[in-house]
């Protein structure tokens, strides 16, 4: 066992069970739902576990305390498991001990585009590599490739990749173009948190193009179904979770396609990420508005709400999204 840590065994639905090793500080939703013998509800997870499949290779970068990583090497799937926090990395190293999985790697490190060492803030499931001039407490960490990582640990290639990374998404995947190029790309399951994205310099749409540019078709995930994401996009809520693939996989092809969203619709997401009361999401629609297509951002209630967050961010606005809505579009009944 970990220091300060207890084990707690998980069951899922779909029959297979392990144990997790939970730091007895931690209070994030994800380590306290596994600590209580519960595993977290995940649209990501939802996803994959229908893909999991013995011996398949399953790549988890940003593994946390290993909400993924576990599952998978118990439904017997080959695991390489990456995570930059030295706290996160011992847990799940712990886990794996503590459950005899010899299928399951883990590898302290975080991923980028190039290998060397990088300043790491761990913060539970939040930790990212360290913005230039921030004052949060790190460590140094060693940064690696997924290509170069490959190519150390023998594997030409995996069927599952899970990528949530807080705001490196872009970096990792310019350090693994050889993987998603080749002809058995894998699936790929990734975050797009644009708050987290902005801090590290990058921006919802720089992460899109990347993944589009190896070939990747986006889809949005839901409960049991999934959403076309139109070309160009605009993404309205701070965090949304994408399924990637070249073809669509056998598993998921019950699975309802929605088509893209609606103009309407969008506009409506859009106000009301604006009067979010979490500062971090108005952050990141007061940014990403100011880059936003011409006919969003000129539109009249979503303007007024842009310059409502522009004369004041750190204020909630007074007037909800559906105050905007009535007020601007009093054709559409919204409520």
């Amino acid at each position: 066992m970990e220091k300060g840590s207890v084990s707690q065994f998980v069951r899922l639905p779909e029959g297979v069970s392990f144990s997790v090793c939970v730091g007895t500080e931690a209070g994030d939703p994800i380590s306290e739902a596994l600590g209580r013998g519960h595993f977290p509800s995940s649209l990501p997870f939802a996803a994959m576990s229908p893909l999991l499949r013995t011996g398949d290779r399953v790549l988890d970068i940003g593994a946390h305390i290993g909400s993924l990583a576990l599952p998978a090497a118990a439904f017997g799937c080959r695991v390489l498991a990456l995570e930059a926090s030295p706290r996160n990395a011992a847990l799940l190293q712990a886990s794996t001990r503590l459950n005899g999985f010899n299928n399951l790697q883990v590898v302290h490190a975080a991923v980028s585009d190039r290998p060397g060492v990088v300043e790491f803030c761990p913060d539970g499931p939040w930790g990212q590599i360290a913005a230039a001039g921030g004052n949060r407490a790190r460590v140094p960490v060693e940064a690696v490739t997924v290509d170069a990582l490959l190519d150390r640990v023998g594997w030409d290639g995996v069927e599952l990749l899970k990528l949530d990374v807080e705001g490196s998404e872009v970096a990792a995947v310019a350090g693994m173009s050889r993987l998603l190029s080749g002809p058995a790309a894998p699936v790929l399951i990734y975050e797009s948190n644009g708050h987290a994205l902005h801090t590290c310099g990058r921006t919802v749409s720089e992460l899109r193009a990347a993944v589009e540019g190896h070939g990747y078709r986006l889809y949005r995930l839901g409960k049991k179904r999934l959403r076309e994401v139109a070309p160009g996009e605009f993404q309205p809520d701070t965090v949304a979770d994408y399924l990637a693939v070249k073809a669509m996989p056998a598993a998921l092809a019950d699975w309802p396609i929605d088509p893209p969203v609606s103009r309407p619709q969008l506009i409506e997401q859009v106000l009301a990420t604006c009067a979010h009361p979490d500062f971090d999401h108005r952050a990141y629609i007061r940014q990403a508005l100011r880059e936003a297509p011409t006919w969003l951002r000129t539109h009249r209630a979503v303007t007024a709400a842009h310059e409502a967050l522009e004369r004041n961010p750190f204020a909630v606005p007074r007037r909800g999204w559906r105050s905007w809505l009535r007020l601007w579009l009093p054709w559409r009944r919204v409520g």
